[in-house]
């Protein structure tokens, strides 16, 4: 697949479908090609899936592993009818929920065992996950501040009034997964005004974007068979851009762009990337630099991140300039943001090896 999956999670009254509509207006407006949906209910059966979960007036209260399955099936139906064949076509999804969704309501509000429902969605989806999900997080005095619409769903309804314990539950699950794949759940504190929260939305997804259409190929794809051929006694620079044209890529220049080629080679020499049969080594910064700048470049780019995960590539890349001419009193390039940028992927991917 090549287009790009982001999904919106957050409680109830979160602002995460404003959030989710206004980053589809501004990616449209840049030329991308989106899709925006919605679970549950945006197919036909999933219309009838939504009537029956969340209509207030609905006949007796819905078995917990029940509405489980009846939203699992919703989400089959969503994914092999809309999201698959948008993501085939090359078109940006956006999503406002998925599984995460289903974990924080169903497993931490309903109190359903999460391996079983990991287990069923994984099965519900075929194992597709968003690229890029941000969860729109606020706090319960927000929530009880913005009133509920009148026909809000049966849901919505929960806990309506006193101390709201069944949100309060599902915001931990979203916590704890953001916490368990910061790769890929970006937090952005929902409590601000919507401009204010808009602009961190589109920070994270215009970074992760802006990455991502770099090569126009798959970069996880790319550095793993690049590593294969190169285990295998094909030397780094021939296995890089053999690999390149073996993907699909077009542009000779970027089949040997020197700066990313050297600083993905200076992670794999030095251990960092995961799968490689490299022991992981952590030599001083002086030793990288007299052996790759641009592995510098690369190795002070995963410092940073890990520090401020949602740091932008121009912030990163002035961070970069400064250290190289504070420590080691060289002067860095202007503009070879090759390096760090493929880092800066690299480790979204949950590629990198951080410690010993």
């Amino acid at each position: 697949m090549s287009g790009i999956f982001i999904s919106f999670e957050g409680i109830d009254q979160s602002g995460k479908s404003t959030q989710a509509k206004l980053l589809f207006d501004h990616l449209q407006e840049r030329g991308y090609e989106v899709v925006f949906t919605y679970e549950p209910g945006d197919t036909e059966l999933g219309q009838e899936i939504r009537r029956l979960v969340l209509e207030r007036k609905s006949q007796g209260e819905i078995d917990a592993t029940a509405e489980m399955f009846l939203f699992s099936a919703d989400r089959v139906q969503h994914v092999n009818e809309l999201i698959r064949p948008s993501l085939d076509a090359g078109k940006v999804v956006i999503s406002d929920r998925y599984v995460d969704s289903t974990l924080a309501y169903q497993g931490y509000g309903r109190g359903l065992n999460l391996d079983d429902l990991r287990m069923v969605q994984n099965v519900a989806t075929g194992g597709l996950k968003p690229d890029i999900t941000i969860w729109i997080d606020v706090d319960l005095q927000t929530v009880q501040k913005r009133e509920l619409p009148l026909f809000s769903d049966r849901i919505e309804s929960e806990d309506r009034g006193g101390e709201r314990t069944f949100f309060q539950r599902v915001r931990q699950g979203f916590k704890e997964a953001c916490q368990s794949e910061p790769n890929r759940i970006f937090r952005v504190d929902g409590t601000r005004s919507i401009s204010a929260v808009f602009k961190d939305v589109k920070k994270v997804v215009v970074n992760q974007i802006s990455v991502r259409d770099l090569y126009k190929i798959n970069l996880k794809d790319w550095v793993f068979s690049t590593i294969e051929k190169v285990e295998k006694g094909t030397a780094w620079n021939y296995a890089w851009q053999e690999t390149y044209f073996e993907l699909g890529g077009k542009s000779k220049e970027s089949g040997r762009k020197f700066s990313p080629m050297n600083g993905t080679e200076t992670l794999y020499r030095l251990g960092r990337i995961k799968g490689s049969r490299k022991p992981f080594r952590n030599p001083e910064l002086k030793e990288i630099w007299n052996c790759s700048t641009n592995g510098a470049y690369a190795i002070l780019a995963l410092e940073y991140i890990l520090e401020k995960p949602d740091i932008s590539r121009s912030e990163l890349w002035t961070k970069i300039q400064e250290r190289i001419r504070s420590e080691l009193g060289e002067e860095p390039a202007n503009f070879n943001q090759g390096a760090p940028t493929v880092a800066y992927k690299l480790w979204h991917l949950g590629l990198i090896v951080h410690d010993k």
